[in-house]
């Protein structure tokens, strides 16, 4: 029960992220049309970086996380029941999860896209902040305050 609850994490947090965006950024029913402001472009462009990249982190920090993770991490990497596991090391920022046996040998369970996925995220996010930061410069001539 414990894998099916892990793999629909994800899914189940795209829906809320999507869910909400679809409340907060839709146009309020029972106002004028000509009353109606649709979000600037970049609101919408960082409120998705922010909600693909949130639910990319969590698929990434559900990769192989389970109660026992001695057994999905030989259930995933596909080694041999009998060999012994010496670590699992976990790390949050770049997301890893990583095995490691006795011979040496390791296995990542996190996909090796996510991190490419959160950073192109973080930097979209960036570019879309950076919209209203030149407007704001633009208005007063580049001078601080």
């Amino acid at each position: 029960m414990s894998h099916f609850a892990a793999d629909l994490g994800p899914y189940f947090l795209a829906v809320l992220v999507a869910t909400v965006l679809f409340a907060v950024l839709r146009p309020k029913a029972g106002e004028p049309a000509s009353h109606r402001q649709e979000p600037p472009m970049w609101v919408k462009g960082l409120c998705l970086s922010l909600a693909v990249g949130a639910v990319t982190y969590l698929f990434g920090l559900m990769a192989g996380s389970s109660l026992q993770a001695e057994e999905t991490c030989v259930s995933e990497s596909g080694r041999a029941p009998d060999t012994r596991l010496e670590s699992i090391d976990r790390g949050y920022l770049p997301l890893t999860n990583t095995c490691e046996w006795a011979d040496g040998s390791t296995y990542e369970m996190v996909p090796g896209w996510v991190n490419p996925a959160l950073l192109g995220c973080a930097a979209f996010a960036a570019l879309c902040l950076s919209i209203p930061v030149r407007a704001v410069k633009a208005r007063t001539g580049g001078r601080p305050g």
